[in-house]
């Protein structure tokens, strides 16, 4: 039979998973909404239907954690944000991805290289400035 760790070491570990835990979870231990209602936060629509949710959202310490972390996973109210606002933030932000990407396209040669820095792959970089050059030419002619 397998002997058993001591009780000081199952201790440590313990306390070591814990800590592990308690760091994932860190700025939800200070979430203004901590223990209360999730209902409160899918009221539904209508002038004024979320407003308890956005004065709660509105004094929290890591709302906007919490729109980083939860935004993309949940609907209703979260971060301050209704499902709606929210999707048109993503979509706003995809169109200045896009744009950033435009800008490496025309300066940089090294494909691996800007591909890396705006986390795609370097075909990707190839087929857009294939794209853009044929588009120029068509604009040109």
């Amino acid at each position: 039979m397998n002997e058993l760790p001591p009780r000081s070491e199952v201790a440590d570990q313990l306390y070591l998973i814990m800590e592990q835990r308690n760091a994932q979870a860190g700025w939800r231990w200070f979430a203004a909404c901590k223990g209360m209602d999730p209902d409160i936060f899918f009221a539904g629509k209508g002038p004024g239907a979320n407003d308890h949710a956005r004065a709660i959202c509105g004094r929290c310490p890591v709302s906007t954690q919490c729109l980083r972390d939860l935004g993309q996973y949940y609907g209703g109210f979260v971060g301050g944000m209704t499902t709606t606002q929210r999707v048109k933030a993503h979509i706003a932000k995809l169109r200045l991805a896009e744009r950033e990407m435009e800008v490496f396209i025309v300066k940089t040669e090294h494909e691996q290289i800007a591909a890396l820095d705006i986390g795609i792959k370097p075909n990707s970089i190839n087929r857009r400035r294939h794209r853009a050059a044929k588009k120029n030419q068509e604009t040109t002619t």
